[in-house]
């Protein structure tokens, strides 16, 4: 297998995954993922012992990239280059072919609001952290004539990555609250 067709392919489930997040939790996902993927293995292998194989040696290749991706994860310092702003507006309406950077506040799509309501400034990024509490981050985001700037939500999510060991690299949605005027992310693996 060609590793472009490959990673096309993921990028492929990764797109579908995106599109129904708020429809399943993820342990949901996953589970429809393997019974999915076992059962064509299962319809499509000359028998029940190449299907189990075929499974099992899925089920390890994916721990070990996992424990891959961890591993390099946390040998490096992670950099806005790293980081991946996953928050996209069809632009074929406009004679565009391919999909645009979305970064207007109030960005809604399919009934989904990714990056909130936002009155221009400088805000406070106060990241939910998996122990319930939340991080403050010193990098600001900025908002400027109704447009969320990308390149400052990324240096908050760089300084947050590294500083609580998380990754999360994909920025897919901005949300802002009203109580305390902060901004925090929904990030993605």
């Amino acid at each position: 297998m060609n590793e472009n067709d490959y990673n096309d392919f993921m990028n492929g489930l990764l797109d579908l995954i995106e599109k129904h997040q708020n429809n399943f939790e993820p342990e949901d996902v996953i589970f429809m993922g393997i019974e999915f993927f076992s059962k064509m293995s299962f319809d499509m292998a000359p028998d029940i012992d190449q299907a189990r194989k075929t499974i099992t040696a899925g089920i390890d290749s994916g721990l070990e990239e996992s424990i891959k991706d961890l591993t390099e994860a946390s040998e490096s310092e992670w950099t806005t280059e790293n980081i991946v702003w996953s928050i996209y507006s069809d632009s074929s309406f406009n004679n565009q072919s391919d999909w645009i950077e979305a970064d207007e506040v109030g960005f809604t799509e399919d009934g989904t609001t990714w990056i909130a309501e936002i009155h221009d400034g400088e805000y406070q990024v106060e990241q939910p952290i998996p122990d319930g509490s939340f991080a403050v981050l010193e990098n600001k985001v900025i908002v400027q004539d109704g447009k969320i700037d990308i390149d400052s939500c990324k240096v908050a999510v760089t300084e947050f990555l590294n500083d609580y060991n998380d990754w999360h690299f994909f920025i897919e949605s901005v949300q802002f609250s009203d109580n305390n005027q902060t901004v925090s992310f929904f990030l993605g693996s």
